[in-house]
């Protein structure tokens, strides 16, 4: 049951959401000589450290006529790494506000992985028109993959161009084929010497960081590079065809039904209510579904994905019906769903978790809770880096409040009741096609 009458005395007492306290301005970054922020994080007893790079170009950026010009990039700067050790390579995936750059190495390997980056910064990376031109067979293979091998991208990605259509967001992420297809080996070059430089990156390097050591490597290896590049534009166009809310997929026997939740704008005081209420739902997930052995649980793929993170306006809840079922059906049971999460989604025990979970991923107060277990598992650096340097590239300095801790229950339950009313959602179902008249 809703706990709001029970709370409603407490959470008056507690803090509003307000432009006070909000993180360091900036999110502590730095600046180095040639135009780059930085932002080292030291993690007390940590044997390792993740480093990561947004650069500020990604699919939010293509030019109309490349839809998946940043697909193609990021699937190139990685095919060059193949060649090394797979410990030694260097990850790279592209997002709708930037493609991501990024390593976990023992504290001994940070300098020449730091000098590896400058040096890529600096315009290091084989264009030739034989590596391109694989990198182009790999990303369009990629490509159909998601269109047609896979669900969920495709269900994602019919959302993200139906909620966000009108807007940098609204394209198609891994791109359209054809577009990929015509991109030369020239174009890419000068994309690549254009976008990938010190002055659009964001740097974080967190784990075992002697900053002062670490300043001195970041400093001079990031000198100026000379003249300076205009940030990347934001481009609106959708060119990857009919928008089909209700699909057929050939390779599924079961239909899949998906609810797009609209997510607030970024500067509204919703927003981070929104945010805990996202992650109230994650801890709520065993409680409407059972166990995740149960078959309720592994109908959902997951049972919601909300990579605010990673720039997205929107929340993705999923379910797959059994083989043969009637998509109706389906769609009967997430009503189902959606129902009790509007009434049961926000009692206090979730909540306090959903403004946990949000306070860790940004390594906000109180995360110094998660600093042990960073320290043990070097694994979960690499995610904590990601969304800081992310965090920074979206501007969140000036939107994210220092405690969210302190947001009222009730604006929490509130959120969920708001944006998971009829008008906040878009339905979308993919199902096998009929079968062929003989």
């Amino acid at each position: 049951m809703l706990l709001a009458a029970e709370l409603a005395p407490a959470a008056a007492a507690q803090t509003a959401i307000g432009p006070e306290p909000i993180i360091e301005r900036g999110l502590g970054f730095q600046a180095a000589p040639s135009g780059l922020s930085y932002r080292l994080f030291d993690v007390p007893g940590a044997t390792h450290a993740a480093i990561v790079a947004a650069m500020r170009v990604g699919g939010w950026h293509d030019p109309a006529g490349r839809t998946g010009l940043a697909h193609l990039l990021a699937q190139h700067i990685g095919a060059t790494q193949e060649p090394r050790p797979e410990g030694e390579r260097w990850m790279v995936r592209p997002y709708g506000p930037a493609t991501v750059l990024s390593i976990t190495c023992a504290r001994a390997d940070l300098p020449a992985r730091l000098r590896e980056l400058a040096r890529f910064l600096g315009g290091e990376l084989d264009c030739s028109e034989a590596t391109v031109q694989r990198s182009r067979v790999q990303t369009l293979l990629r490509i159909d993959d998601l269109q047609f091998a896979l669900p969920g991208p495709r269900l994602l990605e019919t959302a993200r161009r139906q909620v966000c259509r009108g807007t940098p967001a609204g394209k198609q992420l891994f791109g359209v084929p054809a577009e990929v297809q015509a991109v030369t080996a020239a174009e890419l070059r000068a994309w690549f010497e254009q976008r990938c430089r010190p002055e659009h990156t964001s740097l974080v390097v967190l784990g075992a960081v002697a900053p002062t050591e670490a300043e001195a490597i970041v400093t001079r290896e990031f000198q100026a590079p000379g003249p300076r590049t205009p940030t990347a534009e934001l481009t609106v166009h959708d060119s990857a065809g009919p928008l089909e809310l209700d699909g057929t997929h050939s390779r599924i026997a079961a239909p899949f039904v998906s609810v797009a939740i609209k997510a607030p704008e970024q500067t509204s005081a919703q927003w981070v209510p929104f945010l805990i209420a996202m992650g109230a739902l994650n801890a709520r997930a065993h409680v409407f579904f059972g166990s995740h052995r149960g078959r309720e649980a592994d109908a959902l793929f997951p049972f919601f994905s909300f990579s605010y993170r990673y720039g997205d306006a929107f929340a993705l809840l999923n379910r797959r019906g059994e083989d043969g079922a009637d998509v109706e059906t389906v769609r009967g049971e997430l009503r189902v769903v959606i129902k009790r999460l509007r009434t049961q989604g926000a009692e206090l025990g979730d909540v306090q978790q959903g403004a946990f979970e949000v306070a860790s991923v940004n390594m906000l107060p109180p995360y110094e809770r998660q600093l042990e277990l960073l320290a043990r598992r070097h694994e979960l650096l690499l995610p904590r880096a990601d969304t800081l340097a992310l965090a920074h590239v979206l501007g969140w300095s000036a939107t994210l409040p220092g405690d969210v801790g302190r947001v009222p229950v009730v604006d929490v339950q509130r959120a969920l009741q708001t944006f998971l009313a009829d008008a906040n959602l878009t339905w979308l179902s993919l199902v096998s096609p009929p079968p062929r008249a003989k």
